[in-house]
């Protein structure tokens, strides 16, 4: 069912708000995606935050379909409605949302499957099988529930939309994996759901080529760039430096965020500090905070134990981290999206040092607005760590225009707008 809704905008111009008002058709939307929070991969708060507020402004209805996995230990907010069987939540409905919540195991890390096998699945698919949606939405390629998705949505004739994340082939520790996915992608996985949708959409550019590695004809590809909204996690920042922190408060911070795995090319970052002179060395402070299979082998390369390891953290300990920062280090090599975490470094106001990899060369302008390396090598991180190091007395002006760059391509207003155009046509 399809209802129209009157809206009323707040546009920009110059330095005036003006109010415009358009009728927009209110959607019904099924999302199918892997995980949901409490779960804590950016992807999760990203899909969270947006539809969130997509719901609140009257745009459209969201059902959420989601694997069980964190969610056996969902934490009941005061407005939750809450359906539980055996002491597992099957669907529990917000202010905002509707999630379905299906039974699910990690075999693989962070590979949700679905329990196929179990009773309790077929009568939640009895379940979502009667929803009636105007639009499917799927996210990332690989995962079960997108595939699922992308056969519900064929064989019940409904438009499906599907937003990519990722640049590149699933790379982990594990060869076996690695050629699987890769064959899975060239025949199953990518080629269905990136040929047998809609509509499609990239969250950069980077993404988008490697989207047209599987597409057969002339589909349209949609590079929207995603909100980034701090404004949640700026409430919840302690602004006093943690207890581990304090006794750097005299150097320079220097810090990678994020997963700890083969491609985010940290043990470069490691082997380019161990290169600095001693002098250098002493007046700065390499940080690492992430976790990850990579996490005890980059420890085992710190002989000297100079680097601070965090381990995990919280999206809102990651922010008040973040806000700390010096110097943000992109390191990734060819693979995943454009990083949230470079994302709020910007938007936070760190100098910035960055691969071209990811998209990270759609944001940063070498020189202009931070340092964009000619690739991850140890030797262009090292010789661009010494550079701007000299260079912290540019950290006001360069967070200006990051902040301005942010505050333009990555606005909540445009994206929701971006995806409301597309599914108009």
């Amino acid at each position: 069912m399809i209802c129209e809704t009157s809206k009323k905008f707040i546009v920009k111009k110059g330095n005036i708000d003006t109010v415009q008002t358009m009728k927009q058709k209110k959607y019904n939307i099924v999302q199918y995606i892997a995980y949901f929070p409490p779960h804590h991969w950016w992807l999760e708060k990203n899909a969270e935050s947006f539809w969130e507020h997509r719901v609140k402004h009257n745009f459209w209805n969201v059902i959420n379909i989601v694997s069980s996995i964190w969610l056996e230990n969902y934490m009941l907010n005061n407005d939750d409605i809450i359906l539980w069987k055996k002491n597992n939540p099957i669907w529990f409905k917000n202010k905002w949302f509707t999630v379905l919540v299906v039974p699910s195991i990690e075999i693989i890390t962070n590979y949700p499957i679905p329990k196929f096998w179990k009773r309790d699945f077929w009568e939640i698919i009895t379940l979502w099988l009667s929803f009636k949606p105007d639009i499917i939405h799927t996210h990332t390629r690989f995962f079960i529930f997108t595939f699922i998705g992308g056969i519900i949505a064929k064989l019940k004739w409904i438009k499906r939309l599907h937003t990519e994340y990722w640049s590149g082939y699933v790379d982990t520790w594990n060869i076996f994996f690695n050629v699987l996915s890769k064959i899975y992608d060239r025949t199953i996985w990518g080629f269905f759901v990136f040929n047998f949708c809609t509509y499609r959409v990239s969250v950069s550019n980077a993404c988008k080529n490697f989207m047209k590695k599987f597409i057969m004809h002339q589909h349209t590809i949609h590079t929207i760039y995603r909100n980034i909204s701090l404004w949640t996690a700026y409430q919840n920042i302690n602004k006093n430096a943690t207890n581990e922190l304090i006794q750097f408060n005299w150097k320079i911070i220097i810090w990678y965020i994020g997963r700890l795995i083969k491609r985010k090319n940290v043990d470069n970052l490691i082997k380019a500090y161990y290169r600095l002179t001693d002098t250098i060395k002493n007046q700065v402070q390499l940080v690492i905070v992430g976790d990850g299979h990579e996490l005890k082998s980059l420890k085992l390369m710190d002989s000297d134990k100079k680097v601070m390891f965090t381990w995990g953290v919280s999206f809102e300990e990651s922010i008040m981290l973040q806000s700390k920062f010096d110097i943000h280090v992109h390191t990734s090599s060819i693979w995943w999206w454009l990083a949230n975490t470079l994302l709020q470094a910007m938007e936070l106001g760190c100098l910035i040092i960055a691969t071209p990899y990811e998209g990270a060369d759609e944001v940063i302008q070498n020189y202009k607005n931070g340092i964009l390396l000619k690739d991850d090598s140890v030797l262009s991180l090292q010789e661009w760590l010494e550079e701007w190091l000299q260079s912290l007395d540019k950290k006001e002006v360069r967070s200006q225009q990051n902040k301005t760059i942010i505050a333009k391509k990555f606005n909540r207003t445009t994206t929701i707008q971006s995806y409301y155009d597309i599914i108009q046509q």
